[in-house]
């Protein structure tokens, strides 16, 4: 689902950035205010949207574990249940990753989240989880590897969603600088004015 928002969003994004790139001046602080909203709207969405998944994976894990592995011990059903919610922990900060990293694809940053993703959960992650749950017993090694695959998820989401931030920023740094070029260029033709005014007084 969380891909599926930020696809959408994307979208919209990409016309909005196309438009703050060819309007006029006094309008691009409008459309950078949309580009934000739309931004805050999809990451809300997708957080709100799967923190209900998870009320959902957590009122029914009993239930949902009996149905796939009812032949085990009550211990092993006790441990799939603890993992089940640490996933859908996993799951709800997994939203921002995914959201953030598919809004980033308008600043033509597509390789770099999934990079980010690809090196903190599947090279640092799998690397940490090995060497810290190998002399752990089996029901403390299954909840660390995947303690420590939620902890992955969480900072490559903070990272995307940084970077994110910093492209919108990078826009309004953009605009600001050209108000402020422009308000000097204006000053300076003023300044010059004055100094010739000055001077046809002086001849007179």
């Amino acid at each position: 689902f969380s891909q599926g928002i930020g696809s959408a969003d994307n979208l919209t994004i990409a016309e909005l950035k196309e438009n703050l790139d060819t309007t006029q001046h006094d309008e691009k602080n409008n459309v950078l205010i949309k580009i934000n909203k739309v931004i805050t709207k999809s990451i809300v969405s997708g957080i709100v949207t799967n923190v209900l998944a998870v009320i959902i994976l957590a009122v029914a894990r009993e239930q949902i574990v009996n149905f796939f592995i009812y032949k085990s011990t009550a211990d092993v059903r006790a441990n799939a249940q603890t993992v089940l919610w640490i996933t859908g922990l996993g799951l709800i900060v997994d939203s921002p990753r995914i959201i953030s990293a598919t809004l980033l694809n308008p600043w033509n940053k597509i390789l770099l989240p999934n990079m980010i993703s690809l090196g903190l959960m599947t090279i640092i992650g799998t690397t940490l989880s090995y060497l810290l749950s190998m002399k752990k017993d089996e029901k403390t090694a299954v909840i660390m590897m995947f303690s420590i695959r939620a902890a992955m998820i969480l900072l490559a989401a903070v990272i995307n969603t940084c970077i994110l931030r910093r492209c919108v920023l990078a826009e309004k740094k953009k605009i600001n600088l050209f108000s402020q070029n422009n308000a000097n260029h204006v000053t300076s033709i003023n300044d010059e004015r004055c100094e010739n005014n000055a001077c046809t007084a002086e001849i007179t």
